[in-house]
């Protein structure tokens, strides 16, 4: 009877990541139906500041490969001394892409169960993010992911489990990054774990805050 029940737990916990996965791999199908809608907010003249040549480019704009996002457990903030973590905030960012062109973000929420576009923007990112695109398998980029200080408006990407241990987190910083992070231009060290990025970005606010 105990064997029994831990194969059927073992079943159902296959056939819900299972779901889990095929939800995301149909999430830019799920939202691409208001796509038009959200591009045509841009106002008239401030396409290229989007990533786009012109409004034509809206008609022949798709949505690529989600993008799960992270961000720093509250307690990292909120309590001295806290080790870093990892937590997901229910956020995806998807590519906007013409003619095989990442041009631009869409911000992508679940709301009352119904995944819905919330955001569109971040023309450097979604460049950057095809950059990263080029150097993966297909299999390979699935798997990455983003990591947002929100203080500091900061990016970068990682691709290990965001609950393993923190020395064990490799983070690729992006250009908001280096920008409004202290500190992570000093070597040219190409990634750094989510141990060294902590005690930059506790440095950093401290700073910004004595600067006040």
């Amino acid at each position: 009877m105990k064997k029994t029940s831990l194969l059927l737990l073992l079943f159902f916990l296959i056939l819900q990541g299972y779901s889990q996965e095929n939800a995301i791999q149909n999430l830019p199908a799920a939202v691409s139906g208001s796509l038009t809608e959200w591009l045509e907010k841009i106002p008239a003249g401030r396409e290229a500041l989007y990533g786009f040549q012109n409004r034509s480019d809206f008609s022949r704009a798709s949505l690529g490969v989600p993008v799960q996002v992270f961000t720093l457990d509250d307690a990292f903030f909120t309590q001295p001394g806290a080790a870093p973590s990892l937590k997901s905030i229910g956020e995806w960012r998807i590519p906007v892409i013409v003619d095989r062109q990442n041009c631009a973000l869409v911000t992508v929420v679940k709301i009352n169960n119904d995944w819905k576009i919330v955001d569109l923007g971040a023309h450097v990112l979604a460049l950057e993010l095809a950059a990263m695109q080029e150097r993966f398998t297909p299999a390979q980029f699935a798997e990455i992911k983003l990591f947002r200080v929100y203080p500091l408006q900061s990016d970068f990407l990682f691709y290990a489990d965001p609950q393993a241990a923190p020395g064990q987190i490799e983070l690729l910083p992006l250009h908001s990054a280096t920008l409004n992070i202290d500190r992570l231009n000093e070597t040219p060290v190409k990634t750094r774990n989510l141990d060294e990025v902590a005690g930059m970005i506790r440095e950093t606010l401290s700073t910004n805050n004595q600067n006040r």
